[in-house]
């Protein structure tokens, strides 16, 4: 399998997949339902979005020569963070409406 991203994009996974196993050890052994996934979306979501307004694509001024220059991009699968993390307040909406 192959993960492709670029600048910061990596922390989607990773801000997913310990939100995730955060939720699964607090709501370990109960039947909880959709609430650990719903939480889990959440606070993916809550790293998520402000990572991706720091992170957007722009032009920034170079401090020494004045000249505007093109800022990095930060995705993973080719979908900005702040995409992701909108995705995962939609999912944990889904979620907390659905239970």
């Amino acid at each position: 399998m192959t993960i492709v991203w670029r600048g910061a994009g990596i922390l989607v996974p990773i801000a997913f997949v310990a939100s995730i196993a955060t939720m699964n050890s607090w709501y370990k052994g109960t039947s909880a339902g959709d609430a650990p996934i719903a939480w889990a979306l959440f606070w993916a979501a809550l790293i998520c979005l402000p990572l991706g307004l720091l992170t957007l694509p722009g032009k920034k001024t170079d401090p020494d020569t004045g000249v505007k220059v093109a800022r990095r991009k930060h995705d993973f699968f080719f979908i900005p963070i702040i995409v992701w993390g909108l995705l995962f307040v939609g999912g944990s909406i889904y979620f907390f409406v659905k239970m």
